[in-house]
C-alpha cells in the first residue's frame, strides 16, 4: 500500500499540472490566471481519502466539550432581575444595553452620555474598530 503522504504528493502533481494548464487557456482567453490554495487542496485530499475510506461516517462522534457553556436567562429568570432593580439603577442599564444592543461586554463599559445623541448611541467597537449607531434601548431612556 502506498504511504498517504506518496499519494498526496502524487496527487498534488495532477492537480497542479491541471491548474498549470487552466491558467495557460485563461491568460490565453485574456483572462486573470488564479492563484493555487495548497492548504485547501490537502484539505479537499484528505476529507476525500477518509471518504473512500469509509471513515467518514455516522460513527465519527460528536465533539464533546466540558461544561454546558453559558448559561441563557430564563423569561422567569429576566423579570426577577427586572422587579429586583427598577429602570433607572446601574445594574438595569447595563442588563438593558448588554441585552438589547447585543455588542461585547467590552464595548458597554465604554459607553456613556458622550455616546448619547438624539435616541441613538453611536460608538465604535473596541474590538474591530467598527463605528455604530444604534437605538438606544427603551429602558435606558431614563438613564
Amino acid at each position: 500500500m502506498q504511504h498517504f503522504d506518496d499519494l498526496w504528493k502524487d496527487e498534488l502533481q495532477l492537480h497542479l499540472e491541471a491548474i498549470r494548464v487552466e491558467g495557460r487557456e485563461a491568460l490565453d482567453d485574456g483572462r486573470a490566471p488564479f492563484r493555487v490554495d495548497k492548504p485547501l487542496l490537502y484539505s479537499a485530499f484528505i476529507v476525500r481519502k477518509l471518504i473512500e475510506d469509509g471513515a467518514v461516517t455516522d460513527r465519527v462522534p460528536y465533539l464533546r466539550i466540558r461544561g454546558g457553556g453559558y448559561h441563557t436567562l430564563t423569561e422567569v429568570e429576566i423579570q426577577r432581575f427586572e422587579d429586583r432593580w427598577p429602570v433607572g439603577t446601574k445594574e438595569r442599564l447595563a442588563f438593558a444595553l448588554l441585552r438589547y444592543l447585543g455588542v461585547r461586554r467590552s464595548d458597554v463599559v465604554r459607553l456613556g452620555k458622550q455616546h448619547q445623541k438624539n435616541g441613538w448611541l453611536s460608538f465604535t467597537t473596541k474590538k474591530g474598530d467598527t463605528p455604530l449607531e444604534l437605538p438606544i434601548p427603551p429602558d435606558c431612556n431614563g438613564s
